[in-house]
């Protein structure tokens, strides 16, 4: 399933991520999506390279945005495509933009499995499904059960600290890269200024 969510259009890759962690645990539930979304980003990078998706780079060049973020992740080499991996855009979308960049296959299979490291995040929160169920107001009202009527467990610090560390992190890296690429329009906005200067003196 995580190989094929890591395909655009396709959704419901968070929603897999989860369900595995669910499923099989933590840390065991991150093997299956590990390498699904591995071998599912390979195959998206791959296939926009092979067939030169003409549609996509079209796009990226239309937009100024989207063309900064390919110049800079090009420039940055593989320390800013790792942080650019870890920012909290659809992943799907990232392995398909990515195959229109000059980067190498194998920096993008190392930055792809770096940053898959975030998962164990979502792996153990899909973990502790059945307790943060509990949190939010289920209750098993079966007295066999829960003859003693006992409390809902508390929110732990244990079980937030996670997620409040990696939305920490993903905003972050979001904000950095949004400074890289605000900087980097500044730059081609002084260049061509300046070439315009230099042509309008001729």
């Amino acid at each position: 399933m995580a190989f094929i969510c890591s395909i655009p259009p396709i959704f419901g890759y968070g929603i897999v991520v989860l369900l595995s962690g669910f499923v099989f645990g933590f840390p065991l539930g991150f093997l299956p999506v590990f390498f699904g979304s591995l071998s599912g980003a390979f195959f998206v990078f791959t296939l926009g390279r092979a067939f030169e998706m003409r549609y996509i780079k079209n796009l990226v060049a239309s937009q100024k945005h989207l063309l900064a973020f390919t110049k800079i992740i090009d420039k940055k080499g593989l320390k800013f495509l790792i942080l650019f991996r870890l920012a909290p855009y659809p992943f799907n979308v990232t392995n398909l933009f990515l195959s229109t960049t000059n980067i190498p296959i194998s920096n993008f299979l190392l930055a792809t499995s770096v940053s898959l490291s975030r998962l164990f995040i979502h792996i153990y929160v899909g973990s502790q499904a059945l307790s943060i169920a509990e949190l939010i107001g289920y209750k098993d009202r079966d007295p066999q059960k829960n003859p003693d009527n006992e409390p809902v467990p508390k929110l732990t610090f244990s079980k937030v600290a996670p997620i409040i560390f990696t939305s920490s992190l993903a905003i972050i890296v979001f904000v950095y890269t949004y400074y890289l690429v605000r900087k980097e329009l500044k730059l081609e906005v002084t260049l061509e200024e300046s070439n315009q200067l230099d042509l309008d003196e001729l």
